[in-house]
This record gives structure tokens, sequence and C-alpha cells, in this order.
């Protein structure tokens, strides 16, 4: 029986500013379309995490190259397209596992996917399914709709074609075929029939997809159980770009100041925001506390 865990006992109003890390889904998005731009990047505030350096050292399998220079900065130089092939290693990365199968797959060299063993029960053949209607071959080396499996291109779309996926079992499938849509060739319809779970995850890969100059706009069809997106084709733009901070991840430290009475500053926390955290301050604001939020970031 492992030993009791001494719960930490705040002796007085806590006073504190904490720099959060910077998003896990931020990062990954920020990586991939840096992997894929016309020109260098360098991207500030990543996460270093386990699923960060797995994303990165599959980029540069498929041809990019990512050097980190610590403190959270990431100087991408791109790939060219299409990518090559290889061995991808996921581990237990929802991102690298979803996010890089469609990229993969522009190129005719094969390339393999695998992942820990507890990453072979996650579903990934909706996603797979729709990469096969858009031309791929996918050869599955255990379960179907699996880890691990290999995947072959080139995915094609003819001119006004329209790709689609079932994203109810998970938003990182619509995400996936929004990333990789720009670099098809042509003008693309993408499609989620039913409702999709997480749709804030999706609207910061739209975010991300258009402060890298990608041009797509939203299609209204009048159909409450389709969402569909017209995006075309181009590189993203290389530059800059700045990670924002988890603001999921700020919620222990600022519960911290609800309950000892205190008071809690996160830098960095952005005006305007898709990361569904920024609902700390509607939340914890109708329990009374009082938050300013300025160029230096939140207080609460």
């Amino acid at each position: 029986m492992s030993a009791p865990w001494p719960a930490p006992l705040a002796a007085s109003p806590v006073d504190a500013t904490v720099e959060v890390p910077g998003s896990k889904s931020i990062t990954a998005r920020a990586l991939y379309l840096a992997a894929v731009a016309d020109s260098p990047s360098v991207i500030r505030g990543a996460l270093d995490a386990r699923d960060t350096r797995l994303f990165a050292a599959a980029l540069e399998v498929m041809g990019a190259r990512v050097d980190d220079e610590g403190a959270g900065v990431l100087r991408v130089t791109p790939m060219e397209l299409p990518p090559r092939g290889g061995r991808v290693e996921c581990g237990l990365a929802g991102t690298v596992m979803r996010f890089l199968p469609p990229l993969a797959a522009l190129s005719p060299e094969e390339t393999l996917f695998d992942g820990d063993e507890q990453a072979y029960a996650r579903p990934l053949g909706p996603l797979l399914d729709a990469l096969v209607r858009m031309g791929a071959t996918v050869t599955y080396h255990g379960e179907r709709g699996h880890l691990p499996f290999t995947i072959r291109g080139p995915i094609r779309t003819p001119l006004g074609a329209q790709a689609w996926v079932d994203s109810s079992s998970s938003s990182q499938f619509l995400s996936a075929l929004l990333l990789v849509s720009p670099l098809v060739g042509d003008p693309l319809f993408v499609s989620a029939p039913g409702a999709v779970p997480s749709m804030p995850h999706v609207e910061m890969t739209l975010a991300s997809l258009a402060g890298a100059g990608i041009d797509l706009e939203v299609v209204d069809e009048g159909r409450a159980d389709l969402s569909t997106w017209h995006v075309f084709p181009s590189r993203p733009r290389g530059g800059d770009i700045t990670v924002e901070p988890d603001l999921s991840n700020a919620g222990p430290f600022l519960a911290a100041a609800m309950v000892t009475g205190g008071r809690v500053r996160i830098p960095a926390w952005p005006g305007a925001t898709t990361q569904a955290g920024d609902a700390w301050r509607a939340l914890l604001g109708h329990m009374g506390a009082t938050i300013t939020l300025d160029e230096e970031g939140l207080t609460l």
C-alpha cells in the first residue's frame, strides 16, 4: 500500500504568478503547418511533452527538420511535398496517429504507423476509410481500423470534390482532413455528417489554417446534421508562431485563489481564443471571483 499523499495546506491567501505551459493542441497544429509551409518558421511557447517530441520526430521522418532551441522555441524547416515514406512512432499521441496519416497519404511511398500497445485500442477506422475513398491504400497489421497499419497514396480528388469523414467518435478525424485539404491540389469540400464532439478543437484547427494564410469558407447547406467547409489549395505561410498557454491547465491554480481568498495571475492569457479553457473566466466569475484581463494576462 502506498503512503498517503500530504495535500498542501495554505496558511494564508495565495498570491502568485503562474506561467502555464503552452497548449498541446495548438503546438501540434503549429508544428504541422510549419512543417508543410512555404518557408521556415519559428514556434515560440511550444509545449515540451512526449506527444510534442513524437509529433516532431514523425514530421522529420517525412522530411521536415525541427530544431529544439530550448525554452519552448522550435525552429522548423519545411519538408518537400509529397512527404517521404518511413516508419512513424505514435506512442499514445492521438495527434500523431490521426493528424499525420492524411499527410503521409499524399505520397506514393509507404508509411508505417505504429505505437504503444495501449494505443492499439484507439479508433482510427473512420479517418482511414475516408482516405481510402480518396485513393489511399491501407494495410492493417492487426485489427482493422486500428494501429499498426501501413498507408500509401497518393490521395487525389477531382475538381469540386467532396471529402467526408464520420467524426462522431473524435473531432481529430475532421481536423486531420481539414489540415491536409489545402495540400491535395484542388479546392476541396470537407464535410462531417452528424454530431461532432469537441467542436472548439475544430474551430482551433480552422483558426490555425486561417492564421497561416489558408483560404477557406463555411458552406451553409441549411442542414443541422452536416458541417461543410470549402478549402482552397495553398501551402501555409511560414513565419513566427506564438503558442497560447494551455488555459485548461490554469484551472487548479485559479482554484487555489478561489478557495484561499487570494490572487493568482496567469501571464499571456489571450484576449480572444478558441480554447475551451477560456470558460474559466465566466465560470469562476459566476462563483464570485473578480477577474481582470489586460495586456499582462489574467488576474483572479
